[in-house]
């Protein structure tokens, strides 16, 4: 301890003489320039600069702080997380109280609550707070802000049926303003009349835009685009080539990685309506491509399926099946980087609590630096031990904050999961497994001709039912014993592996909560699986008794065993989805291997 104290009065009196390695301006420039550089920044990046502002900044410095908590509040408004992001947004408005030249700040921060409230269906907030950003910007007569927010307001007023509020503001930009101002505002209102089915209103308007763009042909892109929207609707699709084309041609002059991604996108779209698939597949594939050089990996998942679907279409199997294994790739990767990033910012507040407090211990120590040598070590030395202690505490919260911040995570990722496989089992056994019933039907009038059809039509009712029974067994509704068996007998139907099923009286008595039922379930379909995939048993044992409080699954086999050291560092999800599940229940997994076989043990108290 007395050396503990002694060094960290010397990181202490370092970390007081220690000079900043650039000025709060300089810092605060340079992130603000880097989060401003795109419209939108990923979420890595804005990590990643929410993170060097909490290991530089030991600062007071109001725009920092607000520069912190709007970044915070954009990352949870994507991961839809309001409550968190109004309340960072919030956070970042107080910081700006009193503090000059910051009205640019205010307007950024008011669109965000804006947009926080808009997805929370509270639109009437909404429109507060973005009539706040707008009086702003009127004051400081910054035309691209007034724009933004006009924009905003009209989509606010069309959600809440006033039309005609919004067409104001749209056609006032239309009318007023410099070429670029026009063009945009006349580009929202096409859109408005497209998706109200005015395609030759929307067209009119696009005409007129194309008129005042002749002298500013970089901005007509959108104009370009919106016309060949239109024609898709109209069923032209020559038209509706030859300005999507255009469109991409100012893009490309313009380096609009993104819209020339999208209009590829959308040109492999048409040229699939129109037919001709082959030039449609290799447009998708282009669109990949100019996906993958901007990072776009959500854009990228939904090209993949637009494959999948065209080699449905061409009866190309394999083909689908890659794609679809691909899209499924890049959404897990997504998951990753979600949880990652969520990770980042549990750890970047931890940072800031610790910063805040050395901040305090600094003042602390800066405010008795007159006092005499013996008494400033004193000080000192009683601060760094409470410190010491205090920090002790404090990381114990944390981590015991974290752990049940963990369990809880769990806990929803396998309620979500669970509802997620209902859900998706339910639209296979009654949207699309309907719709292939039907298919049948129609093709078993002439079943001479459609042998073929019929047989392919069988087989994928039979493979949607099969999936649709995986994600969500209709057994489980016949009790926990029922379902057991079953797992039990599918495996002695594949005549591999025997597998044997005893249980006491006493448990076939007994009834727990369905959640519970299906846990275990869950958990005893896991283990089953991996002995089937590694352990090369012969035989499979399944014991179910009740003792006391305890339920008690025994499930042995008779394969070649494994390295249980090797269950909390494997890579696979298996193991975590089995620990993960007991735990929510409050069970225990005991596991024993040897080459002789497995035996696993799970224990559920009543």
């Amino acid at each position: 301890m007395k050396n503990s104290i002694v060094l960290l009065f010397v990181v202490f009196c370092c970390a007081c003489n220690t000079p900043q390695q650039q000025t709060n301006d300089q810092l605060f420039a340079n992130l603000r320039a880097r989060f401003e550089k795109n419209e939108v920044v990923s979420d890595d990046s804005a990590v990643s600069i929410l993170s060097e502002l909490n290991a530089n900044v030991l600062s007071k410095d109001a725009r920092i702080h607000w520069l912190t908590a709007h970044i915070k509040g954009g990352l949870f408004l994507r991961q839809s997380n309001y409550e968190k992001a109004l309340y960072n947004y919030n956070l970042a408005e107080k910081q700006l109280i009193n503090v000059p030249n910051t009205d640019t700040f205010l307007i950024k921060t008011y669109n965000g609550i804006s947009n926080c409230y808009k997805w929370k269906a509270n639109h009437t907030a909404a429109i507060v707070f973005a009539l706040k950003a707008k009086k702003i910007a009127e004051q400081l007569a910054v035309e691209k802000f007034i724009l933004g927010i006009n924009t905003n307001l009209a989509q606010l007023y069309l959600l809440t049926n006033k039309d005609s509020d919004a067409l104001v503001l749209l056609n006032e930009g239309a009318k007023r303003g410099t070429a670029s101002v026009r063009l945009i505002a006349m580009h929202s209102l096409a859109n408005y009349y497209g998706e109200q089915g005015y395609i030759d209103s929307a067209l009119s308007i696009d005409n007129k835009a194309m008129q005042i763009g002749e002298e500013h042909k970089l901005l007509l892109s959108p104009i370009y685009n919106n016309k060949a929207l239109c024609f898709v609707e109209k069923k032209n699709i020559d038209s509706a080539l030859f300005y999507l084309k255009k469109s991409y041609t100012i893009d490309s002059l313009n380096k609009h990685r993104k819209n020339m991604a999208a209009n590829t996108e959308l040109l492999a779209n048409i040229y699939e309506l129109g037919g001709n698939d082959i030039k449609a597949e290799l447009t998708y594939k282009k669109a990949l491509k100019e996906f993958s050089l901007i990072g776009s990996k959500k854009n990228t998942v939904g090209v993949f399926m637009m494959l999948k679907k065209l080699a449905v279409k061409r009866h190309y199997w394999q083909q689908a099946y890659a794609y679809n294994d691909s899209a499924n790739t890049i959404l897990k990767q997504i998951d990753n980087a979600n949880i990652a990033n969520n990770i980042a910012l549990l750890n970047i507040d931890y940072e800031t609590e610790k910063k805040n407090a050395t901040i305090t211990q600094q003042a602390e120590t800066l405010a008795n630096k007159n006092n005499t040598i013996v008494l400033l070590l004193a000080i000192v030395l009683l601060v760094s031990v409470l410190a010491w202690y205090a920090y002790k505490n404090y990381t114990t919260k944390i981590i015991l904050k974290l752990q049940h911040q963990q369990q809880n995570a769990a806990l929803q990722i396998i309620a979500a999961e669970q509802k997620e496989r209902m859900r998706i089992a339910q639209e296979l056994h009654d949207g699309i497994g309907q719709k292939l019933t039907v298919l049948k039907m129609y093709a078993s009038v002439d079943e001479t001709k459609n042998t073929l059809q019929l047989n392919l039509l069988n087989d994928t009712i039979s493979e949607v039912r099969s999936i649709s029974h995986k994600m969500m067994p209709e057994i489980i509704n016949l009790g926990l014993v029922t379902a057991l068996r079953d797992l039990c007998e599918k495996i002695n139907v594949a005549k591999l592996v025997t597998c044997s099923f005893t249980i006491d009286e006493a448990s076939q008595k007994l009834k727990l909560a369905s959640d519970t039922e299906l846990s275990i379930y869950r958990i005893v379909q896991e283990v089953l699986n991996n002995m089937l995939k590694h352990a090369q048993a012969k035989k499979i044992s399944i014991k179910i008794s009740t003792q006391v409080s305890t339920l008690s699954i025994v499930i042995i086999d008779d394969g070649i065993g494994f390295n249980t050291k090797a269950i909390h560092t494997s890579s696979g999800i298996g193991w975590d989805n089995i620990i993960t599940r007991a735990k929510i229940i409050k069970a225990t997994v005991d596991v024993a291997s040897s080459a002789k076989g497995t035996n696993i043990i799970l224990n559920i108290n009543l």
